[in-house]
């Protein structure tokens, strides 16, 4: 008796904002619900004009146990 074994790499994150910061462009925020995301990985988001396929160039947190509404500084993760 065999059995086939899969493995499948689902991601599943929440797209809040899509803002531009000073010095480093275009960022989005998400919320990361399944999976992990690294340096370098390729991202397919919906755009108004069809999907948007990116890499990711940096993870960016901010620092912990402060109130995201109010505007800090964020670190690489």
């Amino acid at each position: 008796m065999f059995y086939v074994v899969s493995y499948v790499i689902i991601v599943i994150m929440i797209l809040l904002q899509v803002k531009a910061l000073p010095g480093l462009g275009t960022t989005i925020d998400v919320i990361l619900v399944n999976g992990r995301i690294s340096e370098g990985d390729t991202v397919v988001v919906a755009g108004q004009e069809g999907p948007v396929v990116t890499q990711v160039r940096g993870l960016l947190m901010p620092q912990p146990l402060r109130e995201l509404r109010v505007k800090v500084s964020l670190f690489n993760q």
